[in-house]
């Protein structure tokens, strides 16, 4: 690395180009590409905080040199986030600024001031965004009142039209993926930052969750002046802020970032955020995050006669693919701690709008609460991520990398792994559980049902009606009505609710186009894997309590074989020319 670093050349560089960088060929290699990127230039900016560190504790008494006063360009990296259309990409860029700590919070502070409520900013930049896409159409109209025009007049009278409407489209995805990445980076610069800027980034982050707090009159010592209705925080920044929790979860405690007094800090604001949580992907996450933080950080269970005992009950809990025992008989730590935990975290998710009643101060009001099927099916993988201390086969950081990477396991799974996050990158769906493996997979068809097109105003709309208890028929009964083999520009059209049965509220049929936006496109090998699942057949199990589904779908087999094989198919060339497996 050069003496006088270029980072900030190189930084403005990419953001010049970034907003419109179009590149052809497989997206895939497009995004591994810049992943690299991301994670290079984000070493790179670590380094040179490094070194300038040394330079100035071994010689304070020179004058400092120019390099040295200059912010290293962590303004520019985020705001390239706000420009790029990937997930993976955008959550590698917060982890790399994250892992900045107090050089990249100071670069970033000055464009958050404190007192700010980033909130009713991101509010305020959507009604300003709408009403200039009212002016324009209005000007636009206005325009064409007059006599009628030729051909070519019309045609660009339609360039016009679209090109604001495209223009508004840009803007709120723009200022989404800001908020979004503010969402996400937070929880994560709790742990990353000195106690020289510690309470401020607590003071940011408690006036996000101020936001998903009940209706009160209780004025806020956080905001004195922000509304005191119901909570106003959009859907999806829920779920982003839950994956900021989550990300910051997966630091081991001898991870550089974590210190012992802001990891309690961390736990007990994601118990508040789950208590008040309305979304079931933001219990989901939340639930995986606290599992994380739980888990104890030790080289390794102790030996003892017992030892052989548990690892046989382990073993057996985790080769039954129906149900969790309500009890162990093994060590506490291993057995009845972790369903103990697990439980008292499910009863309290989304409690905290639950209106008072009579039978609220009854022992079993809470057990009986109706939770999403999926949030329940992630209580047992996380009580057994903690019965066994291996988070990476029931637990995953981010869906979208899950399914992406096929993943790597040791030779010896018992064998102390040293490594400073609970779930390394590199692992990937083939090291999951594989109840684990079916529940991801419906999850991504939930969220590329919900987050089809990227549209920040229809994903809300999306998210508020799949905001229930339940999930849609086209998940549990009947698959036919999400069309995996759509392609798009089909004159029968694609949008949500077109194929829905006629029962369904949720009306988010069919599946997003082949072609189309989705948030992540699954591998075939993925849905081979989801195939096999079917088929599977496991020696220690009597067939008579051999299930080869999840608990949520009433689906026959046969048909979910065919549903994962449309889906196997959406990415191939020519499906007519490829043998079939099964």
């Amino acid at each position: 690395m050069d003496p006088e670093s270029e980072q900030t050349e190189i930084a403005d560089e990419l953001l010049s180009a970034w907003p419109g960088l179009t590149i052809r060929g497989d997206q895939r290699t497009v995004e591994e590409a810049k992943l690299k990127l991301v994670h290079h230039f984000g070493a790179a900016l670590r380094e040179v905080d490094r070194r300038r560190s040394g330079w100035r504790r071994s010689d304070r008494r020179s004058t400092q040199p120019p390099e040295a006063s200059r912010r290293l360009p962590y303004s520019q990296f985020f705001d390239i986030g706000t420009h790029e259309p990937s997930h993976p990409v955008r959550i590698a860029i917060t982890q790399e600024i994250s892992s900045g700590g107090d050089t990249a919070f100071s670069a970033l502070r000055k464009h958050f001031p404190l007192g700010t409520d980033p909130v009713l900013q991101y509010l305020r930049k959507t009604r300003q965004a709408k009403r200039k896409l009212n002016d324009d159409y209005t000007k636009w109209l206005e325009s064409g009142d007059h006599e009628p025009i030729s051909p070519g007049e019309a045609r660009r009278r339609e360039q016009e039209h679209a090109r604001f409407v495209a223009d508004y489209e840009n803007d709120r995805a723009r200022w989404w993926r800001h908020f979004a990445l503010r969402a996400w980076l937070l929880p994560m610069m709790v742990g990353s930052v000195s106690e020289k800027y510690r309470d401020e980034a607590k003071e940011r982050l408690e006036i996000w969750l101020q936001h998903l707090a009940p209706a009160t009159r209780l004025r806020s010592p956080v905001m004195p002046h922000a509304p005191h209705t119901a909570p106003d925080l959009p859907l999806s920044l829920e779920n982003a802020l839950a994956r900021g929790f989550k990300n910051a979860a997966n630091r081991r405690r001898r991870h550089p970032d974590v210190c012992d007094e802001t990891l309690a800090y961390l736990v007990k604001q994601a118990e508040k955020m789950l208590t008040r949580s309305r979304c079931w992907y933001a219990q989901l996450t939340l639930l995986h995050a606290l599992c994380l933080w739980s888990l104890p950080d030790a080289i390794g269970r102790p030996p003892g006669p017992d030892t052989t005992e548990r690892h046989r009950q382990g073993q057996a809990r985790t080769a039954s693919t129906d149900q969790v025992p309500d009890g162990d008989t093994g060590s506490p730590i291993q057995g009845a701690d972790p369903v103990r935990s697990v439980a008292r975290w499910l009863s309290t998710a989304s409690t905290a709008f639950d209106t008072p009643t009579p039978t609220s101060a009854h022992p079993g009001h809470q057990a009986d609460r109706l939770l999403h099927p999926f949030v329940a099916e992630a209580g047992d993988l996380v009580t057994l991520a903690l019965e066994t201390g291996h988070p990476e086969r029931f637990l995953w950081i981010d869906e979208n990398r899950a399914i992406y990477n096929v993943g790597s396991s040791p030779a010896d799974p018992e064998r102390y792994r040293k490594h400073n996050l609970w779930i390394a990158p590199s692992v990937g769906w083939s090291t999951l559980h594989p109840r684990a493996q079916r529940l991801v997979a419906d999850v991504l068809v939930m969220l590329n049902l919900t987050e089809r097109n990227g549209n920040p105003d229809e994903i809300e709309e999306r998210l508020r009606r799949a905001t229930k208890d339940t999930l849609p028929p086209c998940l549990t009964h009947d698959r036919s009505p999400l069309h995996p083999e759509h392609s798009i520009g089909r004159a029968d059209g694609n949008e949500p609710g077109a194929t829905c049965l006629p029962t369904c509220h949720f009306r988010l049929c069919p599946y997003p186009p082949k072609g189309g936006r989705t948030q992540t496109e699954m591998e075939e090998p993925f849905c081979r894997q989801q195939q096999a699942l079917l088929h599977s057949r496991f020696r220690w199990r009597p067939p008579a309590v051999s299930r080869h589904t999840a608990p949520w779908v009433s689906i026959p087999i046969r048909e979910l074989h065919g549903f994962w094989e449309q889906m196997a198919n959406r990415n191939r060339k020519s499906t007519g020319q490829e043998p079939r497996v099964f």
